[in-house]
């Protein structure tokens, strides 16, 4: 079993520099819609050259993933259920939704701002992800890039505080989730 993890193509938050979370149902922007395309046939390659087999679809409820989970679908599967799953929209931000990139972090952890803690979100993603982990068929998660970095610090055993610090990935970007004690390299 493999889980393949892509992230949701360019959105208008993403232009403008936003932060949105999962407050902010932001929408893809047309190079979003070419980023989404441009990954459903880097996988539609991989299917042909029999190097992928994708059973299950799983995405954020957020516009900007369920967009990019529907058109990799629609241009890669064309018939597999697209399954809403709650645990892999984005961190919650509560009154941080809007503020510019690096101008809300005194909100950090704050519950009175409405921000999901830092524990409370890797706690639900690895939750998501060792479902996932349990089944016997491949999988593909299209989400956003704060949970794929709270992905990782569950995979490599990082503290939550540090989850900002892990890599994250480009829009369009797919990879393969290396399960526990595992490399990707």
């Amino acid at each position: 079993m493999s889980v393949y993890f892509v992230r949701h193509g360019e959105s208008l938050a993403n232009v403008n520099g936003l932060v949105a979370g999962a407050e902010d149902d932001s929408p893809l922007t047309e190079k979003g819609l070419r980023d989404a395309q441009a990954v459903a046939r880097e996988i539609m390659k991989h299917i042909t050259a029999g190097e992928l087999h994708i059973n299950k679809i799983v995405s954020s409820p957020l516009q900007r993933a369920r967009q990019t989970a529907e058109i990799i679908n629609h241009e890669a599967f064309g018939d597999l259920p697209v399954e809403i799953d709650q645990r892999w929209r984005e961190r919650g931000i509560g009154k941080a939704a809007g503020m510019k990139h690096g101008t809300w972090y005194h909100l950090e952890d704050d519950p009175a701002a409405g921000v999901e803690t830092r524990q409370a979100f890797c706690e639900r993603v690895a939750e998501a992800y060792d479902e996932l982990a349990g089944l016997s068929e491949d999988v593909l998660v299209v989400s956003h890039n704060g949970v794929y970095r709270a992905l990782q610090t569950h995979i490599h055993y990082v503290p939550p505080e540090k989850f900002v610090e892990m890599p994250g990935l480009g829009n369009g970007e797919i990879v393969e989730i290396a399960k526990q004690g595992e490399s990707n390299e």
